[in-house]
């Protein structure tokens, strides 16, 4: 498969993601259980917003972060897209929201944004 192609499909894939998150988030606020959530793909859940999430938006929400981070390794040609791909690849979604969620736990001060936690998460499993 060449680069464009894929380059097209990831971002297709990204959009879907994308869309499905923006969905899942509008109209105006919608309430899962108790958290309500904001509107729109440019606001950014707090770590409290996300840690209330059912498990279920938890692992979207990774997903389209993951596939944000691909396209950008992929688009630059970073040397260690493979290795990092294989890396990511090697539990689920929903394994990968639960190592977040530990992360998070594990360090009560966190203050970032959950792509930093994503991102430590995967400089923890990922060390090559």
């Amino acid at each position: 498969m060449n680069r464009a192609f894929t380059g097209r499909i990831r971002l297709v894939g990204s959009m879907l993601l994308l869309a499905t998150l923006a969905a899942f988030t509008a109209p105006a606020k919608i309430a899962v259980g108790q958290v309500p959530l904001p509107t729109g793909m440019v606001e950014t859940l707090t770590v409290a917003e996300y840690l209330q999430l059912p498990e279920n938006a938890q692992a979207v929400f990774v997903g389209g972060l993951i596939e944000g981070m691909a396209f950008v390794m992929y688009g630059y040609s970073i040397p260690d897209y493979a290795k990092w791909s294989a890396c990511v690849r090697s539990q689920s979604l929903g394994a990968t929201a639960k190592d977040v969620v530990n992360f998070i736990h594990e360090r009560p001060n966190f203050n970032e944004s959950i792509a930093s936690a994503l991102a430590q998460t995967f400089g923890q499993r990922c060390k090559h």
